[in-house]
């Protein structure tokens, strides 16, 4: 089943238009990021956890079927999503949800360096960076397109627009994932 699940996601991602996360992708086969290691508290994992159920139900439905290696590494993956994606929910300007996304950009630092903030998804995911050697530039294209999004305030005009959004974001969470999968 897990093979099944990998080439499903696998074949996806091939399918896509655009070359940018292709690319990074395959510049990550054998890179080694990271080589020290990071414990999160068990509360962060468990906050991260009531997140995805309150916020995005659909993946904590299918989180079960990962490994129980990979699933909080998942957890993590998919709550920090959701705080991205809530930084443009909670605010009504534009430089606000901005000025949100540039203080996870910053998070994201602080993560790979080994020395995540107090925040319970900055914890999770900082462990779930460790553990699987998580590719770095994932994440920053996770919030980059958020920014992207928030500076121009509109839904895309062209397909090639939309395809960059959903490569940065969505399709970034499963190559995290399938990172998580290789690895776990």
């Amino acid at each position: 089943a897990r093979s099944a699940l990998m080439n499903t996601l696998c074949s996806a991602s091939c399918r896509s238009r655009t070359s940018i996360p292709h690319s990074v992708v395959h510049r990550a086969k054998g890179l080694k990021f990271l080589s020290q290691g990071f414990q999160a508290k068990q509360q962060s994992f468990k906050l991260c956890e009531e997140s995805v159920r309150k916020n995005d139900l659909e993946k904590y439905l299918c989180i079960p079927f990962l490994p129980s290696a990979v699933q909080p590494a998942s957890i993590a993956i998919n709550a920090f999503n959701i705080e991205l994606a809530k930084a443009a929910d909670r605010a009504n300007d534009a430089r606000i949800t901005e000025m949100r996304l540039v203080w996870w950009r910053d998070v994201l630092r602080n993560i790979v360096a080994g020395n995540p903030p107090e925040h319970f998804v900055a914890e999770a995911l900082c462990q779930a960076v460790f553990e699987f050697n998580l590719n770095p530039d994932l994440l920053h294209s996770m919030i980059d397109e958020r920014i992207k999004d928030a500076k121009i305030h509109q839904q895309p005009n062209k397909l090639e627009e939309l395809e960059a959004y959903g490569e940065g974001t969505q399709a970034a969470m499963i190559y995290l994932t399938l990172q998580c999968l290789k690895q776990g």
